[in-house]
């Protein structure tokens, strides 16, 4: 096979690549315009950041809002969403809170345990206990309100 020909395929792609590209400076967007570019790149948000949250974070994003204390400036669900989306772990949102006296936990653990406990409703049939199987009593929480 001649060099020509090895090399044919590889040209001819590359050709109608730019041409594509001369095409669409032509009609003003370039290969892709700088509004199309930026909304592949970031998705549109949601009216309510909570609702843009997988179920996992949204769990936790209710349980830090459950936990609050009344005293001081509560952080609405919103706002609590809208760090997470912007970027902050989890961990940097309970410190937070924690700086501004919010929270009464130790760690972010037993936030979402206590909410999980005192709110959260299993799934009917999720499991069953055995009549044989004791169960460990129980203790009161106080990580919330």
């Amino acid at each position: 096979m001649s060099l020509q020909r090895k090399l044919a395929a590889p040209v001819i792609g590359l050709m109608i690549a730019l041409a594509g590209v001369a095409w669409a400076n032509e009609q003003g967007g370039g290969v892709m315009g700088a509004q199309q570019l930026r909304s592949v790149a970031t998705p549109a948000r949601a009216a309510n950041p909570a609702d843009a949250l997988s179920p996992g974070n949204r769990l936790i994003a209710e349980a830090l809002f459950a936990a609050q204390r009344t005293a001081g400036v509560a952080w609405p669900l919103e706002r609590i969403a809208a760090s997470r989306l912007d970027g902050q772990n989890w961990g940097k949102v309970f410190q937070q809170m924690k700086t501004e006296n919010l929270l009464q936990a130790d760690n972010l653990g037993q936030v979402v345990t206590w909410y999980q406990y005192n709110y959260v409703e299993p799934e009917p049939n999720s499991y069953e206990l055995r009549s044989s199987v004791a169960t460990a009593p129980t203790r009161e929480r106080n990580y919330g309100n």
